[in-house]
């Protein structure tokens, strides 16, 4: 997945040549603390569906060799939307994947959490892979365009940073929300919780983060090959710098 990190703002003014100076702290805080609380809260939300998800389809009357089925094809069909996805959000806007993907997975919690038979659970299985790796990566390209010349690097590790702290953070939240709601709440109900919680984000999303224009000349059908070599074929490429497999 290939998510472009210009080094222009994307403004509808031209930017200067030559080194950008930094916004102000006050709104670069801003973008980076909604960064952190939509890393958390989704995270929690995932990290409540994560501990709880196999009870779940097991409770519906699926077998455990089914139960691997349903994860394997979720995760087999969230692979096939994660490598375009860079592609996806450089052509039409990080922001509106972003909104597109927290409202798909929010949607998936939700009917999973919701459903009475297994047909709506894979249904929700499948929503939820798509829409997280829809929503993979656009925060941190959100916040890593918008970043000038000055102090750039420094800037792209406090990003990084900020979002692994706050992901961290959100594990530990999940495992304390499963702890203390399970013992007054169904599984399903947790995991619809959690949707609603991602759905409530996705909402948010437009008024949250600034607009991000698209390049509508980006190709979608390039990218996946690449993506998928880069990922999968030569993974200490991504070991030195946790943003690198973001970018082009």
């Amino acid at each position: 997945m290939s998510h472009s990190t210009s080094d222009q703002a994307p403004t509808d003014e031209p930017t200067p040549s030559g080194p950008q100076p930094p916004p102000p702290e006050g709104k670069r805080f801003t973008l980076l603390a909604r960064l952190s609380v939509f890393t958390l809260v989704s995270t929690t939300a995932d990290f409540a569906f994560g501990a709880v998800f196999v009870t779940v389809i097991l409770a519906r009357g699926a077998d455990p060799w089914a139960v691997g089925l349903i994860l394997a094809g979720g995760h087999l069909i969230g692979l096939v939307m994660e490598a375009p996805s860079g592609a996806l959000g450089d052509r039409y806007g990080h922001r509106r994947l972003l909104t597109l993907g927290l409202l798909v997975w929010g949607s998936g919690f939700v009917a999973l959490g919701l459903a009475d038979g297994l047909v709506f659970t894979v249904v929700g299985v499948c929503l939820g892979n798509i829409g997280m790796s829809l929503k993979s990566g656009t925060l941190n390209a959100i916040l890593i365009n918008r970043i000038g010349l000055h102090d750039r690097n420094a800037r792209i590790t406090r990003i990084v940073r900020v979002g692994a702290v706050s992901t961290r953070l959100g594990s530990v939240l999940g495992a304390a929300s499963v702890m203390v709601a399970g013992t007054w709440l169904s599984a399903g109900t947790m995991i619809a919780v959690g949707g609603v919680l991602v759905l409530l984000l996705g909402m948010l999303a437009p008024v949250c983060f600034p607009a991000t224009p698209g390049q509508p000349d980006r190709r979608i059908g390039g990218s996946a090959p690449s993506s998928w070599s880069r990922w999968y074929w030569w993974p200490p490429a991504a070991s030195f710098h946790p943003w690198c497999w973001r970018c082009p």
